[in-house]
């Protein structure tokens, strides 16, 4: 038996872990072999916006642990930044674009 996660696994758990509150993902490897993978923990920080699951699938007894990363932090915070910054960058015309770049 293989005890290795397959890339199937880990892009399906990948995709899935968008979502909030995973009850169960299910996986079809092939025609006749599927897999389910179960959070045993949820990982929530609101400070930082760092969310994921620790899964477990119970028929391998395997355990991942997989993050979503800090995305929505990240958007805000890009969106801020765009929005100051194009307050206070003058528009230039593309004929003059070579002469203001650095």
């Amino acid at each position: 038996m293989n005890n290795h996660i397959k890339d199937l696994e880990a892009a399906t758990i990948s995709e899935n872990t968008y979502q909030d509150d995973v009850l169960q993902i299910k996986i079809k490897i092939s025609d006749d072999v599927k897999t389910s993978w179960y959070p045993i923990e949820t990982i929530k920080s609101p400070d930082t916006g760092l969310d994921g699951y620790v899964l477990q699938n119970p028929d391998t007894n395997e355990i991942v642990i997989i993050f979503r990363g800090q995305n929505q932090i990240l958007l805000k915070l890009m969106k801020k930044i765009f929005l100051e910054l194009f307050l206070v960058i003058p528009i230039i015309p593309k004929e003059n674009m070579e002469k203001h770049l650095i």
